[in-house]
């Protein structure tokens, strides 16, 4: 949930482990995708500018198969009120 409404800068960061194709894209609310990223094995990368309102609820939407490895370095997601 975002704390506080403003200007965020957002990284996805996803390493897949396996995968022959998948996408994982971050949304707000269930209703729009911020990011998103798309690939096979390995890590990809995406950032973007967003505003946000206090109160937002941040997803992440997953297609495909893959196995993710999460934690720091790993899957993650970042944002930084600007």
């Amino acid at each position: 949930m975002v704390p506080t409404g403003g200007t965020y800068l957002v990284t996805l960061n996803v390493d897949a482990e396996t995968s022959s194709g998948h996408g994982v894209a971050l949304r707000r609310n269930d209703t729009s995708d911020i990011i998103a990223v798309n690939g096979t094995a390995g890590t990809q990368s995406s950032t973007a500018i967003a505003t946000l309102v206090q109160g937002d609820t941040l997803t992440l939407r997953h297609t495909g198969t893959a196995q993710l490895r999460f934690g720091y370095g790993h899957t993650e997601v970042s944002a930084f009120l600007l």
